[in-house]
């Protein structure tokens, strides 16, 4: 069965690799679907196109991509999302 880190805020399902919103807020493993979490209701960014959106929150440090790897004695996520105890 194969681990996964981290579980998708969008989807659910595991991931170990994706965009991290904050220290851990959300994550992300579908570039879309980051776009649509900071556009949300009310978004602040509306006069932007999504490639100008996704700069200007990168420089600002509001998400980041990256790569996870399992932890000895963490939880870990099936490739449905469902969280695993070692």
């Amino acid at each position: 069965m194969e681990k996964f880190a981290r579980k998708c805020t969008a989807t659910n399902k595991g991931m170990n690799e994706g965009f991290c919103v904050g220290d851990g807020t959300a994550y992300f493993k579908e570039k879309e679907d980051l776009i649509r979490y900071f556009r949300g209701d009310g978004s602040q960014y509306s006069n932007l196109d999504d490639e100008q959106l996704l700069d200007e929150l990168y420089e600002n440090e509001e998400y980041y991509w990256t790569e996870w790897e399992i932890e000895e004695g963490e939880p870990w996520y099936t490739s449905d999302g469902v969280e695993i105890e070692d």
